[in-house]
């Protein structure tokens, strides 16, 4: 499209935020690894399996620059690890003493 990645993600957070999308369900992953993307309802057309005489919710009509509608961002994997939060060490941790030199005759 001609533009960078983030500057689309963001695109399409904005119209979340004001409520041309929708998101219906959040990524997951599914069996076997199997990843699925959100699902998101377009709120400006109908949408199958609705009445016939239901049109789309229109969110966007209620928008105001004070209230703007909340943007489903992904959800961590596993935020505070398996074993609850834990401290990393550096790799060169412990091994900033001087270098020792081997020679071999």
């Amino acid at each position: 499209m001609g533009c960078a990645s983030d500057t689309a993600a963001e695109a399409f957070r904005d119209l979340q935020r004001k409520g041309f999308l929708f998101q219906t369900e959040p990524a997951c992953l599914g069996l076997e690894g199997a990843a699925k993307s959100p699902s998101y309802e377009i709120t400006d057309i109908k949408m199958p399996g609705t009445d016939k005489q239901q049109d789309g919710r229109k969110l966007y009509r209620e928008w105001h620059p004070a209230r703007e509608f909340p943007v489903q961002g992904p959800r961590a994997n596993n935020p505070t690890g398996s074993n609850g939060p834990r401290k990393t060490q550096p790799h060169h941790g412990f091994r900033d003493g001087p270098v020792l030199k081997t020679v071999a005759n």
